[in-house]
């Protein structure tokens, strides 16, 4: 009796993978070097974004629309983060991380919010959001308008995530939901932490701690595409609406 092997091939190398991974490796070198005088580590946080945004282009969905908005709302976040580099530009950024926000929201809920019972985690969110506020209303009006629009934007995207992923728990499309609500959850917390270091104390290690929630917040999000053999999708058959769809 003969042995049988598997005739199955082996997985093509990821180019982007490796090419981000050279990218890194050259980016640490320099910044750790002296050849330029410039540092390295303003441009970590776009191209850590750009690089999810490009894995999420390539992340099939049984969702067009979903995609089409997540897709949107990853590419202005590139944009905000490129105009963060510049202090001038602080309320610009604002904004397009506010219109970076109403995608997400549009990615979540088509075209029509989602209600849902007012549960002990959206109080928690509604407080979070108002004692940021409080800190930022110090703050003149120019800079305290923006900051306000975007944490209510913020702040809504997370309660419909939750109320997403309530209404879909048991379904095949939970593990999207999932993703969304923890996303959603992690950018709040990286921003009251940023806020806190600012206007209360300063924490060591602020722009790091924020830095990596922020980013692991927007791989989340990015997730709710779906993944290469659409794990966490629900397959829809022709003329089916997508089962727990809000």
């Amino acid at each position: 009796m003969h042995a049988t092997t598997s005739s199955r091939p082996a997985p093509a190398p990821d180019r982007l993978l490796a090419a981000a991974i050279a990218v890194c490796g050259f980016l640490a070198v320099v910044d750790l070097s002296s050849w330029f005088e410039v540092p390295m580590g303003g441009a970590l946080r776009p191209l850590a974004l750009l690089l999810i945004t490009l894995h999420a282009w390539r992340r099939p969905s049984l969702d067009a629309d979903r995609r089409r908005w997540v897709l949107a709302a990853l590419g202005t976040s590139v944009i905000g983060e490129c105009l963060l580099a510049f202090p001038s530009a602080l309320v610009p950024a604002l904004c397009v991380f506010s219109l970076a926000q109403g995608c997400y929201l549009r990615a979540m809920v088509g075209r029509r919010l989602a209600l849902a019972p007012i549960g002990p985690v959206h109080l928690v969110h509604a407080a979070a959001v108002a004692w940021a506020l409080s800190l930022w209303s110090v703050k003149p009006a120019s800079h305290f308008v923006p900051v306000m629009v975007f944490m209510g934007l913020l702040g809504l995207v997370s309660t419909q995530a939750d109320t997403w992923w309530w209404r879909v728990r048991g379904t095949a499309e939970a593990a999207v939901a999932r993703r969304a609500a923890v996303g959603a959850l992690l950018w709040m917390l990286a921003d009251l932490i940023w806020t806190f270091a600012l206007l209360v104390a300063w924490i060591p290690e602020a722009p790091t701690i924020v830095s990596t929630l922020y980013l692991f917040a927007q791989w989340s999000l990015a997730s709710m595409i779906g993944s290469r053999d659409n794990a966490g999708l629900a397959v829809v058959a022709p003329g089916c609406a997508p089962a727990g769809r809000l």
